[in-house]
C-alpha cells in the first residue's frame, strides 16, 4: 500500500468518524429536544384542563361582605388548597389558605378571592358539592356554600380541578367535623366521589412540606412521577456529551433522598380519602 492509499484510507476514517459523532449528537439532541416538549406539553397541559376564574363577588368583596360574614355565619372549616403556579414557565407549588362554611339556603355558592389569583374554584366547588351530598346522603341544593380564599399574594395560578378532592372533604367536614387543617390534598373529583389524576404531584409536594404539612392524598397510580435528570455519556474516550433524560421514580423515595419529610398517601374514591384522614 502506497502512500497514497494510506492517506486516503486515513481520510476515509476521519470522515466516517465524524459522521458517526455527528449522528450521536444529533440523537442526542433529538432526546433533548423531545424531552423539553415533553414538559413544555405537560405545563400546556395543565394551562388548558384549567380555566382562569374571572367571575368574582365583586359587590360582597367591596364591601368586606363575604370575607367579613363568614366568620359571623358562625361553624367554619379551614384548610389549604394545594396548586401550581406558574411564572414564565417556571412551575412552583403554592400552599393557599380557605375557609369553608355550610348554611341553609337555596343551593348558590360564593366564592371570595383575596388577592386575585388564576384557579378556577366555581366548577370544582360545583362538583365537590354533588360528591359530598351523595357521600353524606344529604341534598346539598338546599344549601349555600361559602368559599374564602386567602393567598398569600396575587400569583398566576393553574390546576383548579385539583382543588375538587379538598373541597369535597371540606363540605364533609362541615357536617362531620373531620380535621383538614393540617393535612395537604390534590385530585380531581366527580359527582359519584372517583378521585381522578391532576398535574404537578412533586411541585405541590414541595410546598406541602414547605408550608409544615407532614401528610399528602394524591390520586392512585400518581405516587410514580417523572423527572428529568442531566446524565454525562461517554461516547468514546475523550469525548463526553450531556443530556436530560427522564426517569421514573417512587415520589416517597424522591422526596426522602432530597431532604423532605412527608408521607404521601394515594386514593381512588373518597371514602379512601376520609379513610387515610381518620386513620392518621
Amino acid at each position: 500500500m502506497d502512500m497514497r492509499d494510506v492517506k486516503t484510507l486515513l481520510l476515509t476514517s476521519i470522515i466516517i468518524l465524524l459522521v458517526i459523532l455527528y449522528s450521536i449528537q444529533s440523537y442526542e439532541y433529538i432526546n433533548l429536544v423531545n424531552s423539553y416538549n415533553s414538559v413544555l406539553n405537560d405545563l400546556q397541559n395543565l394551562r388548558e384542563e384549567n380555566r382562569i376564574l374571572r367571575t368574582m363577588v365583586a359587590r360582597s368583596v367591596e364591601s368586606g361582605g363575604i370575607n367579613q360574614s363568614i366568620e359571623a355565619l358562625g361553624e367554619y372549616v379551614e384548610g389549604h388548597i394545594v396548586a401550581v403556579s406558574i411564572d414564565n414557565e417556571d412551575m412552583e407549588g403554592v400552599l393557599i389558605k380557605f375557609k369553608l362554611a355550610v348554611k341553609p339556603g337555596n343551593g348558590n355558592i360564593f366564592i371570595a378571592i383575596s388577592p386575585h389569583v388564576g384557579v378556577d374554584l366555581q366548577t370544582s366547588l360545583e362538583m365537590a358539592r354533588e360528591a359530598a351530598g351523595k357521600y353524606l346522603g344529604i341534598n346539598l341544593s338546599t344549601y349555600d356554600i361559602y368559599l374564602v380564599i386567602e393567598a398569600p399574594s396575587e400569583v398566576g395560578m393553574v390546576d383548579g380541578p385539583s382543588a375538587g378532592l379538598m373541597l369535597t372533604l371540606a363540605i364533609v367536614s362541615a357536617f362531620e367535623g373531620i380535621d383538614i387543617s393540617n393535612i395537604c390534598v390534590t385530585g380531581a373529583i366527580d359527582a359519584n366521589g372517583n378521585v381522578y389524576p391532576v398535574g404537578g404531584i412533586i411541585e405541590k409536594a414541595i410546598a406541602c412540606v414547605n408550608g409544615g404539612m407532614e401528610k399528602l392524598i394524591i390520586p392512585k397510580g400518581q405516587s410514580t412521577v417523572v423527572v428529568y435528570e442531566k446524565v454525562e455519556k461517554t461516547i468514546f474516550p475523550g469525548f463526553t456529551v450531556v443530556v436530560i433524560e427522564p426517569r421514573e421514580v417512587d415520589l416517597n423515595k424522591y422526596l426522602e433522598e432530597n431532604g423532605y419529610k412527608l408521607n404521601v398517601y394515594e386514593a381512588s374514591t373518597l371514602e379512601e380519602a376520609i379513610e387515610i384522614i381518620m386513620g392518621s
